[in-house]
């Protein structure tokens, strides 16, 4: 399904989380938000509400505890972004930090 990978992993009591935001497939860049669910195999494209941050390619994430955090990476025009944003899991909700 996908062409472009950026995961995320979290361990949720019994299982495996798989999450993925933005990326690109060489022609366009995302910023999408997925979830792949290891005891089905089923990837799932969320609903995300709040503060979305802009299509990139090569940014950081790091999962602390329920917040998927993302930063950085190049936007559509290739620019370098030194933005910081947070991504609650479990309300599928964006929110964008100072740095």
């Amino acid at each position: 399904m996908f062409r472009r990978w950026v995961l995320h992993c979290k361990q949720d009591t019994d299982y495996f989380f798989l999450c993925s935001f933005g990326g690109t497939d060489g022609k366009y860049h995302y910023n999408d938000t997925w979830s792949f669910d290891l005891r089905t195999r089923k990837w799932s494209e969320l609903q995300c509400i709040g503060f979305i941050p802009s299509p990139r390619e090569g940014h950081a994430a790091a999962i602390v505890g329920n917040v998927i955090y993302v930063f950085g990476g190049r936007g559509v025009d290739g620019k370098d972004l030194g933005d910081l944003a947070a991504f609650k899991i479990s309300s599928a909700y964006h929110s964008a930090l100072p740095i």
